[in-house]
Order: C-alpha cells, then structure tokens, then sequence
C-alpha cells in the first residue's frame, strides 16, 4: 500500500481550505498579514461572507430585493390555485422543484426538494393528485396567507402558504404541511 505525503500548503482534492476570519481577511487586505509561502497564502484566501456577522442582513436598498404593493401582482387567490396545483404535483413526485424555483424562497425549496427526492424514492402513488379547496386572505399590502387543502394520493393534505410581493410577482417564504 503505497501513502503519499502532503506538502505544507498544499490541498487534497475534494478538501476545502481554511476559512479566514473577517480579521484575517481585513489583514490581508491591509498587507499586513504575511504568509511563508504564496502557496499557503493562495489556499486561505477562501473566505466565506455568509458566515460573517450580519451578512445575511446587508441588503442593498437600491439594488436588492423590492416589495410590491397588491396592486402591482396577480391576483392572489388564482395564483395560489396555480401554484398550488404545481405544488402538490411536486410533492407527489410529478413535477421537479426547480420548475418552482422563481416562486419559492431559498428554505422552501430545499424542503420541497427534500420532498420530491422522497416521493421518486417511493415511487408513484395510487390515487387522484389535486387541489380540493383554495382560501386566501391579504392582511396588509403585498402580503397573502393562504390556506390549501390538496388530496395527495388518495389522502387529503393542508397546506399554510405565506406570500409576499417582491420584484413584482409573489415568493412563497413559508410553506407549512400537515
């Protein structure tokens, strides 16, 4: 069995590098951080600004994402109808999430991924697949709350849906099934 050494600096294939601190990062930056080589300096220099402190809340005003006041969307309740019937076919493993992707926040779509992923592993239900009753309410300005019941394979499933309008269409950021 033959082993082979790692030289200092140097990554395996399928590692990733240290993640520098926000200091570490500020050094660097400043020149005053130094390195015994440039090889072990290259393989630092990864950073990961999502795990900074307050990253995920520096959004951009201008350029970030925008609420859109009731007016400017679709109306609520056909929407939901659509997307809820999109919904369910995903859910019963018809119809891959990414078709659902410019509608979902980034949590609910790695749910519902979770669930597609489950529901080809279980391979296809006996039954009808479909939305049964649809009910909507707006309480403020480019908000909707919805409350679905589906039948999925043969049983039915409630789903609370929460919406909000941003970038002038609806994004689904809470999606609850019971």
């Amino acid at each position: 069995m033959s082993t082979t050494l790692q030289r200092v600096g140097e990554r395996r294939p399928n590692q990733m590098p240290p993640v520098l601190s926000s200091d570490e990062v500020t050094a660097v930056l400043r020149g005053e951080l130094t390195a015994p080589t440039a090889v072990e300096l290259r393989a630092r220099l990864a950073t990961d600004y999502a795990r900074r402190s307050g990253a995920e809340n520096d959004v951009d005003p201008m350029f970030g994402p925008q609420h859109t006041p009731s007016a400017a969307l679709p109306d609520a309740r056909v929407w939901v109808q659509r997307f809820a019937l999109a919904l369910v076919e995903c859910l019963d493993g018809r119809r891959p999430p990414t078709q659902l992707a410019r509608h979902a926040d980034a949590d609910v779509l790695a749910r519902l991924t979770r669930r597609y992923r489950t529901a080809l592993r279980r391979g296809p239900r006996v039954g009808l697949t479909r939305v049964r009753r649809v009910r909507v309410c707006e309480p403020c300005d480019g908000v909707a709350e919805a409350a679905v019941v589906a039948r999925i394979g043969g049983r039915p499933t409630p789903i609370a849906l929460r919406l909000n309008g941003t970038d002038g269409r609806w994004v689904v950021t809470v999606l609850e099934m019971l």
